[in-house]
This record gives C-alpha cells, sequence and structure tokens, in this order.
C-alpha cells in the first residue's frame, strides 16, 4: 500500500555504463477514477528516481545487483508522501534472492503543517531452482507504519513449492500468513494456503 501499481506521468529511462536509471513525473494517484475528471483531485505531482548497479560483469559475483529507488510527492497541501527503498540482490541459475529496507514519511493532514508519521520495514526473499522444473520459494515481511507509536508493527510470511509441468503450465503452492505484532478487532493475526495456476500461451 506504500506504492501505486500503475499511474500516469512522464518517464525517462536508460543505461550507461553498469547502471540502469528510471525517472518518472506523475499525477502520485495511480490509475484509479478519483477527482471530478477521474484523472486527478489535485494539481500536485510525484518525483521519483530508481538506479540499479550490476558492478561486476563477470565470475561468481557477475549476479550481483544494487538498488536504489527515492520518491518525493504530497497527497495534499503539506500532506508528504515520501518513500525511500535501497536493496541488493543476487541472481544465478541455481537462485535468486533480495533483501530490501523500506522507509516513508507521510504528512498527517492539511492542517498538520510539517507533522509526519514515519514508517520502516525490510523484506527478504529467495528462490532455490532444487530441480530443472522445480523451485522452492520463500519470503518476509516486516512493516512498521508509525516508528514512534508502539505494538502496531506486522510481519507477511511466504512459503511454498513451484513445478513446471509443461512449457505452457505451471504450478505453485504455498502458505501465507499476515501476522500481528498487537492483535485488535480490526488487526488481526490470519493465514491460509494457496495453489496459483499459471498458463502462458
Amino acid at each position: 500500500g506504500l506504492l501505486n501499481a500503475s499511474d500516469r506521468g512522464v518517464r525517462l529511462s536508460g543505461k550507461a555504463s553498469v547502471f540502469a536509471y528510471d525517472l518518472m513525473v506523475a499525477n502520485g494517484e495511480g490509475t484509479g477514477a478519483r477527482g471530478t475528471a477521474g484523472n486527478e483531485s489535485n494539481k500536485y505531482k510525484d518525483f521519483s528516481a530508481k538506479l540499479a548497479a550490476a558492478p561486476f560483469r563477470e565470475g561468481a559475483l557477475a549476479g550481483l545487483k544494487l538498488h536504489a529507488f527515492g520518491q518525493k510527492g504530497k497527497k495534499y497541501s503539506n500532506w508528504e508522501r515520501d518513500r525511500a527503498i535501497g536493496g541488493v540482490s543476487y541472481e544465478s541459475g541455481k537462485f535468486n534472492a533480495m533483501a530490501s529496507y523500506i522507509a516513508s514519511r507521510d504528512g498527517k493532514g492539511v492542517a498538520a503543517g510539517t507533522d509526519t508519521v514515519k514508517g520502516a520495514g525490510f523484506s527478504v526473499f529467495t528462490v532455490v531452482n532444487v530441480a530443472k522444473t522445480c523451485w522452492v520459494f520463500a519470503r518476509y515481511d516486516q512493516w512498521d507504519p508509525d516508528t514512534a507509536a508502539s505494538n502496531n508493527a506486522r510481519s507477511r510470511v511466504t512459503a511454498g513449492a513451484g513445478h513446471a509441468l509443461n512449457d505452457t503450465v505451471k504450478v505453485a503452492v504455498d502458505y501465507q500468513a499476515l501476522l500481528q505484532q498487537k492483535q485488535t478487532a480490526a488487526a488481526k493475526t490470519q493465514g491460509g494456503a494457496a495453489v496459483h495456476l499459471e498458463v502462458k500461451f
């Protein structure tokens, strides 16, 4: 819920040496129908920059990458909406893995001036190819939406296995759990199993 999955804006991306970059100016409100025109409800824009570096071209570290993302925006006047993500990843034929640190800064409201709520968390995941058509995967996310408040953090755990039946069909089974630091009527610990089917043609 920290970033929109899609948005309207102008984007510039490219590569230079071992770096890949992505710059964007966007509405910051996603592509859902908002405001009277269904496009945006205010004049404010989000500015984001993403940079990735793959410093090693050969050898055992060739799959190592460094990642950084920053977003500066406003939801309303005096209501900041800033995001920062930093991470490291490794990719090979046997396994992929990534770890990221996430931070957020949100204004409390139009009349709140410069008062902000700061959030922080991290995410780690890995996929291991145990055979040519089989793999296992696991992910752990932890998020504290307000670091100044107590007992409001939550964690998400995902673990499972997948199998490619052929070049067209893949199936995976996993268990997912949402763990609350403190359970309330509106925030409860929960979990469940899921089956996923992918068909490509």
